[in-house]
């Protein structure tokens, strides 16, 4: 008896384990048509550009928060009644937010050509040629892990020994031959360097394709184009007290697409730290030549203890704080270095 009720449960959970699995729903992503600025029913709205697209990524219909979704993009020749794909391409997300938002930058091409057999168009329309394939969680790249063979899972990885799992900006160019004058779209993605399929091809006599790959470079969302991230090679931050004011010193070796600081002050390591500068702090460096600057904070109280951060700005906006140091007295400075 006892027999037939173990193999009786077994055959149950055989039943019942894969349709517990099989019922997780799919994460969907698309783009929010809301967002556009043209119709997908009237073609005089369609200007050919590289466009930033809201997109909205849901399981189940809740929101999907830290999520990249990859899009195929398919490049059409031909007349309005008979395009052919002529080649696919990419474009990833940003990571979504807690409500399952994040963008896109895509191209719409609707550019009018002579063909064989007439006139015809080269042609991406982001309302039915660029389509979700997938994704991966920011916290799991699994494009990249698979294809070195490492688990799924949470992993730490050394950008030394695995580079090319560190993100860079990937920048795709278009350039369509067969019209006066040529007409160049720009678009790029923030991906890896196995994400990313670098070369040049032309998948038409009208048509070439060029993507380049920058491991240093950001995706700006505005131009559509890669842009060098900042980097700041700092050589000494300290900041020295004395007679009712503090003098923050600064050193740079080299900075590379920095707009300028920013200094903020704390009365205690880890406390609340509040910006003191009332502008910025413009930047005097170059890639290749840093640059030494300073300020003065004279709205202080002589018997109380001062922590100040050194914040670097980029020229698109995105901030960089650097450790905190302690102000202290010069004369102890002095005598000790």
């Amino acid at each position: 008896m006892m027999k037939k009720i173990f193999y009786g449960l077994a055959i149950l959970m055989l039943v019942f384990v894969p349709t517990t699995y099989a019922s997780v729903a799919p994460i969907e992503c698309s783009i929010d048509l809301s967002t556009c600025p043209w119709s997908s029913d009237e073609s005089s709205t369609w200007e050919t550009g590289a466009y930033t697209l809201d997109i909205i990524c849901t399981q189940g219909g809740a929101p999907v928060e830290n999520y990249v979704a990859e899009f195929d993009i398919i490049l059409q020749k031909g007349d309005p009644e008979d395009y052919q794909p002529i080649a696919v391409l990419k474009t990833f997300s940003t990571i979504t937010d807690s409500n399952g938002k994040a963008k896109i930058k895509a191209p719409l091409l609707h550019i009018p050509i002579e063909i064989e057999w007439g006139w015809g168009y080269i042609h991406i329309c982001p309302f039915d040629d660029i389509i979700y394939v997938g994704g991966s969680f920011e916290e799991l790249p699994v494009y990249s892990m698979q294809s070195i063979g490492l688990p799924k899972g949470n992993f730490t990885y050394d950008p030394k020994c695995f580079p090319w799992l560190k993100k860079g900006c990937c920048e795709t160019t278009i350039t369509v031959k067969c019209c006066t004058p040529w007409r160049v779209i720009k678009y790029c993605t923030i991906v890896t360097q196995l994400q990313c399929y670098i070369g040049n091809y032309d998948p038409d006599p009208c048509t070439s394709i060029s993507t380049v790959w920058s491991p240093n470079g950001y995706c700006n969302y505005c131009s559509g184009v890669c842009e060098e991230e900042t980097v700041i090679e700092l050589v000494s931050f300290k900041a020295l007290k004395s007679k009712g004011k503090v003098q923050i010193l600064w050193e740079t070796a080299s900075e590379t697409n920095n707009y300028g600081f920013n200094i903020y002050r704390a009365e205690n390591k880890n406390g609340e730290y509040v910006k003191i500068n009332s502008e910025i702090i413009p930047a005097n460096g170059s890639p290749t030549q840093g640059a030494s600057y300073e300020y003065v904070d004279t709205s202080i109280k002589s018997m109380k203890a001062y922590y100040y951060k050194l914040e670097d700005v980029d020229r698109d906006g995105t901030t960089t704080f650097h450790e905190p140091v302690k102000a202290v007295p010069k004369v102890l400075y002095d005598i000790f270095n």
